[in-house]
C-alpha cells in the first residue's frame, strides 16, 4: 500500500512540475516581443535580416523610444500626378503599367494613399493650358476638363482601379492667365481686384465639383503652388495680403455657399518665413476660420514650430519633397538627375524633419518620369529626380533609391499611426506607434561603413547592425502581458 502511495505522489509531482514548466514557457512566450528587421542596401530590397538585431542587457543607448507620449497622428503618404508621368507610363503595355502602379499604390506594397492633382498646367505638363481658357470668363461658363481627360484623369482612374480609397487634392501652379497682370503662364502676379478674386474662387470650386462628378472626390484645394516663385515654368505671384483677402472674402464664402466638403489649403509654401503668408492669414480670425489644412514643402519645415505654437490644431501636410539636382547648386547635371543613394538619404532626412516638426503626411513630387526627367521651364529645362524612372527607348523600369527609402516609411507606417519623438545622440532615427501598439523604428546609415547602434525601446536594449548605405525598418510587436 505504501509503495502505491509513493507512486501516486511521484506521478502528482511530475504532473505539477510539467504544468509549472508549461506555464513558465507560456508566460515567457507571451512576454517576448516579436522582432522584425527589414533592410535595403545595394541591390538587396527589403530583406528580413532579424539576426542583425540582438537583445542586450548593457550598453549606452544611442537613442531611446518611449510610447508613453505620442505626437501627431499620421494620415498617409502620397505623390503627384502629372502629364509627363502618364505619357511615360503609356510607353509600356497595360500589364507593366499595372505592375508599377500596384508597386506604388497597393496597400500591401508601397501603400501611397494620397494623390496631388495640378489644376491646369504644372511644370510637368506637356503643354501650357488652363481649365478656363476663354478670356474674362468670370462666370466660368467655359470651364472645361477636356485637357485633363487626355492625361491626368486616365492616370488617376488607373490608380483608383488599384487603390479605390485614394485621397485626392489639387493645387494650381498658375491661375488662368487672364487673371494675371502679364497675361502669361510664366511669372506675373494675380490681379488685385474683386472681380478676379471672385472668378478664381469659382474656378477652384468648379475644379472640385467637376472632378467629384467624375468619381474623384477632392479632399482639399490649395490656393497657389509656391506664390513667391516666379520663373520659366507655369506659376504665379501673390502677396500675403492677397492670400488673406482671397480666402476670407472669396474662396471661403464661395466654398461654403456651394456646400463643398473640400477643405481650403493654406499653401503651398516652400520658404522658411512664417511671418509672411501663414501668419498674415491665420492671424485674421475671419480668414482662419476657412482654413482646413496647411500645405508646406521644401524649406517650409522651418515654419512649423511657429505655426504649431501660434495656431495649434490645424493639420499640416508636407506637400512636395525636394526634387534634387538643384540647378543653383554645384554638381547640377543639365541632362538628367542622378536618382542616387545620396538623394535618397537626403529625402529620408527631409521626412524626419517634417515628421519631427509635426507634419501628418508626406508627399513625393514626381512619381514617374522618363530617363531625362526634364520639366517644361522655358529658361532652363530642369531634370529632376523621381520615384520610378522608365526608359522610353529600352522600356527599362527603375525603382530609384529614393523610392526605396520612401517605401520604408509608407509600407510600415499605416494611416492612424502616431509619431514618437526619439531621444538621444543618434540622429538618423524616426519612430512611430502603429494603431495596434506595434512600434516602428526607421533607421538610416548614409555611411560607407557598417554601424552598430544600441536602441532603448520601451526600456529594453537592442544592439542593431546597420549595413553600409542602407535604409532599415525595425518592427517590434509587443508580447502580451
Amino acid at each position: 500500500m505504501k509503495s502505491y502511495l509513493n507512486i501516486i505522489i511521484i506521478v502528482l509531482c511530475a504532473i505539477c512540475l510539467a504544468c509549472s514548466k508549461i506555464k513558465d514557457e507560456s508566460e515567457r512566450e507571451e512576454l517576448n516581443d516579436i522582432i522584425t528587421y527589414i533592410i535595403t542596401y545595394g541591390d538587396v530590397i527589403r530583406s528580413e535580416e532579424n539576426n542583425l538585431v540582438e537583445s542586450v542587457t548593457s550598453g549606452k543607448a544611442g537613442f531611446t523610444v518611449r510610447t508613453s507620449e505620442t505626437k501627431q497622428v499620421i494620415s498617409g503618404f502620397g505623390g503627384a500626378f502629372n502629364e509627363h508621368g502618364w505619357e511615360t507610363l503609356c510607353v509600356l503595355d497595360k500589364s507593366d503599367r499595372d505592375k508599377i502602379l500596384k508597386s506604388v499604390f497597393s496597400t500591401d506594397e508601397a501603400n501611397l494613399s494620397y494623390g496631388r492633382i495640378p489644376i491646369g498646367a504644372s511644370d510637368y505638363a506637356l503643354e501650357r493650358y488652363t481649365l478656363a481658357p476663354i478670356k474674362d470668363d468670370f462666370e466660368m461658363k467655359n470651364f472645361t476638363l477636356k485637357r485633363d481627360k487626355k492625361y491626368l484623369i486616365p492616370f488617376i482612374k488607373a490608380v483608383q482601379s488599384i487603390r479605390p480609397d485614394i485621397k485626392l487634392w489639387g493645387s494650381a501652379w498658375t491661375p488662368p492667365i487672364w487673371m494675371k497682370d502679364n497675361n502669361n503662364y510664366e511669372a506675373g502676379n494675380f490681379i488685385d481686384h474683386p472681380e478676379y478674386y471672385k472668378a478664381y474662387a469659382l474656378y477652384l470650386a468648379k475644379f472640385a465639383e467637376e472632378y467629384g462628378r467624375l468619381g474623384m472626390e477632392i479632399t482639399s484645394v490649395a490656393v497657389q503652388n509656391e506664390p513667391v516663385v516666379v520663373t520659366g515654368y507655369p506659376n504665379g505671384g501673390w502677396t500675403p495680403e492677397q492670400f488673406r483677402t482671397f480666402i476670407k472674402d472669396f474662396m471661403g464664402p464661395t466654398f461654403a455657399e456651394r456646400k463643398l466638403s473640400t477643405r481650403i489649403m493654406l499653401g503651398t509654401f516652400n520658404d522658411n518665413r512664417y511671418n509672411t503668408f501663414v501668419k498674415t492669414v491665420l492671424d485674421d480670425a475671419d480668414a482662419k476660420k476657412y482654413v482646413g489644412i496647411i500645405g508646406l514643402q521644401w524649406d517650409a519645415d522651418q515654419q512649423m514650430p511657429d505655426i504649431i505654437k501660434n495656431h495649434p490644431g490645424i493639420p499640416i501636410m508636407q506637400t512636395e519633397t525636394d526634387c534634387g539636382n538643384w540647378h543653383w547648386k554645384p554638381g547640377f547635371d543639365p541632362e538628367h538627375a542622378a536618382n542616387d543613394f545620396d538623394y535618397a538619404a537626403y529625402t529620408w532626412m527631409r521626412m524626419k524633419s517634417y515628421f519631427s516638426n509635426g507634419a501628418e503626411s508626406y508627399m513625393l513630387w514626381n512619381i514617374i518620369l522618363d530617363q531625362h526627367g526634364k520639366n517644361n521651364d522655358k529658361i532652363k529645362r530642369w531634370p529632376q529626380n523621381s520615384a520610378v524612372v522608365i526608359n522610353t527607348k529600352t522600356k527599362e523600369i527603375i525603382y530609384t533609391p529614393m523610392f526605396r527609402a520612401f517605401e520604408h516609411f509608407s509600407r510600415y507606417i499605416p494611416t492612424g499611426s502616431k509619431y514618437l519623438e526619439p531621444e538621444g545622440s543618434f540622429d538618423e532615427v524616426v519612430s512611430f506607434l502603429q494603431p495596434d501598439g506595434t512600434i516602428v523604428v526607421e533607421l538610416l546609415n548614409d555611411s560607407s561603413n557598417k554601424r552598430i547602434v544600441i536602441g532603448n525601446i520601451e526600456g529594453k536594449l537592442y544592439s542593431i547592425v546597420m549595413l553600409p548605405k542602407s535604409f532599415a525598418t525595425l518592427i517590434i510587436k509587443k508580447g502580451k502581458k
